[in-house]
């Protein structure tokens, strides 16, 4: 099982699948909901011995399938082959106090067959200070998961894009905003020749209608009330900030 979650959680994190989606669903009464949807469907063929691989975990497949996990069920799942399993998982608990209650609103959905590869993330929240806590709360995910799993390069060198983690997002009665401030002087994702073959979705909602976007080519929806942008993959990587935008409303 260790070897499928590490192969699907590095290839999520690492952004190298065929359609990649972030959406954001933002209500008048405050709840937001952001999926980053990770479809690798197609690169299911790069996995050596897949058929095996899959008929040895296929119990543990079908448990896990489908549903929402939260991050101590994910820990759970990522150390399942680990020696002293529990002990392990006890002691980063209490190395990371608060890394439970800071991704109460964070789950983990996988769908993983031999013809099908999905991964969510899933953020909801009921205001955007919540929101944007959630993001930043990735970047410590990250580093507990490099932490447990030092053996296995795929999983230890595995992290969510800066230009997710570090994303902002700011609303007034007459806008919305996201912001991307890059902390770190380097990027984190590793994509090389193959990025040029993906692109970056985003997809937004809101319940009342939109007037104008600062992305002149953005699709607006015939009701106005949400909007998509593509993006090459690579476009962003050289520079997260063009996925920063301003919504202004009636």
């Amino acid at each position: 099982m260790k070897k499928i979650l590490v192969l699907a959680v590095a290839l999520l994190l690492s952004l190298q699948s065929c359609v990649t989606t972030e959406e954001l669903t933002v209500t008048n009464s405050g709840k937001n909901d952001l999926v980053l949807d990770i479809d690798f469907t197609d690169m299911l063929d790069m996995i050596p011995n897949k058929e095996k691989m899959f008929n040895e975990n296929l119990k543990m497949l079908n448990v896990i399938n489908g549903e929402e996990l939260t991050v101590e069920q994910f820990l759970d799942i990522a150390l399942i082959k680990e020696q002293n399993a529990e002990q392990k998982k006890d002691s980063i608990l209490k190395a990371n106090p608060k890394l439970l209650r800071e991704t109460e609103h964070l789950r983990f959905k996988i769908d993983l067959t031999e013809v099908k590869g999905n991964f969510q993330f899933i953020i909801r929240t009921k205001n955007l200070t919540e929101l944007n806590k959630s993001l930043a709360s990735l970047k410590n995910i990250n580093e507990v998961l490099a932490q447990s799993a030092k053996d296995d390069k795929m999983l230890a060198e595995s992290q969510a894009p800066n230009f997710f983690t570090d994303s902002k997002f700011e609303q007034t009665k007459k806008t919305f905003k996201r912001k991307v401030e890059i902390n770190s002087a380097v990027s984190n994702n590793s994509f090389g020749a193959m990025a040029a073959m993906f692109s970056y979705k985003i997809k937004v909602h809101f319940d009342q209608p939109i007037v104008s976007v600062s992305y002149p080519d953005a699709i607006i929806s015939n009701d106005r009330r949400s909007f998509e942008k593509t993006f090459a993959l690579t476009k962003v990587i050289e520079n997260p900030k063009i996925l920063e935008y301003i919504v202004d409303f009636k």
